[in-house]
């Protein structure tokens, strides 16, 4: 039952954040779809800080679990939210402090005018993602883990919709907007849950 919840929500971890690509191309052309690319690839560099965090903190919240030690896992999410925020800030103050520069040096600089709002928005999605850090791993490795799976179905629905929406009004400003909040909602509810679960 885990194993299937797992390969499931990853599986649906793919479609929540990787569907815009495939919006774009869809619902705009490629041209949009490569610019979202490279600006959402320049955004995400904010969050790679957080795989690692992750990756330290599964065993830890693992074993804190067997030994029901709440405690340490609550110091755990309160500090690894507070580094990360801290980190994920200072990165995104360099990167907004210089996205401007770099995409002027690139061939087709005036392809990516929309690039740098589309690196503010995804940034900020990822900000707000680091802000609630381990909340995954918390939920994933818990009694609750089938949680994780709905929450994140509903994520890529949500994010769908929103595409839906935004993309032919705002194009590809739209979808990381629709990035921005289904990821500030997914977090959002994750927050609530893990607080009134645990």
């Amino acid at each position: 039952s885990f194993a299937i919840f797992g390969l499931f929500g990853s599986v649906g971890s793919v479609l929540a954040f990787k569907i815009d690509s495939f919006m774009i191309s869809t619902l705009l052309d490629f041209e949009n779809n490569g610019t979202f690319a490279i600006a959402a690839f320049i955004a995400n560099v904010i969050a790679i800080p957080t795989n690692a965090i992750n990756q330290i903190s599964g065993p830890i919240i693992t074993s804190s679990f067997k030994e029901n030690d709440l405690d340490h896992i609550h110091r755990l999410y309160k500090d690894s939210s507070f580094n990360l925020l801290i980190f994920g800030l200072l990165l995104f103050i360099c990167i907004a402090a210089s996205i401007e520069d770099l995409f002027s040096i690139m061939p087709n600089s005036e392809s990516m005018q929309d690039g740098v709002t589309i690196v503010l928005l995804i940034g900020v999605a990822k900000i707000i993602d680091m802000g609630t850090s381990v909340n995954n791993q918390i939920i994933n490795y818990s009694k609750y883990y089938r949680f994780g799976f709905f929450a994140i179905i509903l994520m890529a629905v949500f994010n769908i919709i929103a595409n839906f929406i935004l993309i032919p009004k705002l194009e590809i400003v739209g979808a990381a907007l629709a990035t921005l909040i289904s990821l500030t909602l997914y977090n959002i509810v994750k927050l609530i849950f893990i607080n009134s679960a645990f």
